[in-house]
């Protein structure tokens, strides 16, 4: 006698969407292909509450017993592919159809509060890109800081390599002539 109810292969629905049961072992399969069994173990570990399952079936929904410590709620959940594993309704009607309940269903995420959008020119997720400003704009924007950075950065080595050139050039007595000429009324 075998005492573990859960099967040992997986269940595979029939061609048939108006018979949905396992062909392997006939159980009753809604969408997705597990079980009513298998969707209260997925509501009930997202709960973490004792859930019991009426029986009762519409489609893909299935009516679901929620038992607290003095009160008891009834709804209906179906599978579904999102983090919890399926969706749930309350209906106000004591003998609902499937289609009711996933009207039911939409009417209720429909009307979920909608995420704040954004003004018109208000600033998203992302700044925008920064254009580069043009040579004129730069000329136009020039100040005596930049124009010491700038000639620190750039003149002062050429000046030096170009120095250095003419002294080679000149050499040691052309130097000499040049400085007695620029600074021979110092001496």
């Amino acid at each position: 006698m075998k005492l573990n109810r859960t099967p040992s292969h997986a269940h595979q629905t029939n061609g048939d969407i108006w018979n949905p049961h396992c062909r392997v072992c006939g159980c009753q399969l809604l969408d997705g292909g597990i079980t009513p069994q298998q969707l209260a173990g997925r509501v009930a570990s997202a709960f973490q509450q004792k859930i019991e399952l009426t029986g009762r079936v519409r489609g893909t929904w299935v009516e679901i017993i929620e038992v607290l410590d003095d009160e008891c709620w009834a709804w209906w959940a179906r599978p579904a592919s999102n983090l919890l594993g399926f969706e749930a309704v309350e209906h106000p009607s004591q003998n609902p159809t499937g289609e009711e309940l996933s009207m039911a269903f939409l009417v209720e995420m429909m009307s979920a509060p909608a995420p704040k959008a954004p003004e018109i020119g208000e600033a998203v997720s992302r700044p925008k890109a920064e254009v580069k400003p043009s040579w004129l704009d730069r000329y136009r924007t020039w100040r005596e800081a930049s124009e010491t950075r700038e000639f620190i950065s750039l003149a002062a080595p050429l000046v030096c390599v170009e120095l250095f050139a003419v002294c080679w050039v000149l050499g040691s007595d052309g130097i000499a002539a040049v400085v007695s000429a620029a600074f021979g009324w110092m001496f």
